[in-house]
């Protein structure tokens, strides 16, 4: 167990530790948080401003580090192609005449203007679905053993 001063920082960066991806936080995440605690416990005299300056340092280490890793996991680039394909889709389909007898609206261009939203809408939904059930699923099937910190005793 840790000792009563060590317990909020670690506490507090574990919570940090939600900015990163889940996989990888899944994977690293006790590990990350178990030296985290062990670099607390074992330097000499980290009380007070010590403990703040160490936590600080490691929560800017994690948030310069979690831009990239989400970039590792394809997800921006998914999300990306995902509304690129939707705008295309919803694009073409604006220009084609609709096959599909719509009632005759006269000027109410705010109910046309809802049809359109919500085509685009639909089109962006099954969009993100397709794209993350193809693409997505191989990328969160990695496998690791844990190894357990060292000092936490496995």
């Amino acid at each position: 167990m840790h000792p009563a001063g060590v317990q909020i920082p670690v506490r507090a960066f574990a919570c940090v530790l939600f900015v990163l991806p889940p996989a990888f936080r899944r994977e690293f995440g006790d590990e990350m948080t178990c030296d985290f605690s062990d670099s607390l416990t074992d330097t000499p005299g980290v009380r007070g401003g010590a403990t703040l300056r160490l936590w600080l340092l490691a929560v800017a280490d994690l948030l310069r580090s979690a831009p990239r890793l989400w970039l590792d996991t394809g997800l921006p680039m998914i999300a990306g192609v995902s509304g690129v394909l939707a705008l295309a889709v919803a694009t073409a389909a604006a220009r084609l005449r609709p096959t599909v007898p719509i009632p005759d609206l006269g000027d109410d261009r705010d109910v046309r203007l809802l049809i359109v939203l919500v085509a685009v809408v639909l089109v962006v939904i099954a969009n993100t679905l397709i794209v993350s059930l193809w693409f997505l699923r191989p990328l969160l099937t990695r496998h690791r053993t844990l190894t357990p910190c060292s000092k936490r005793g496995a």
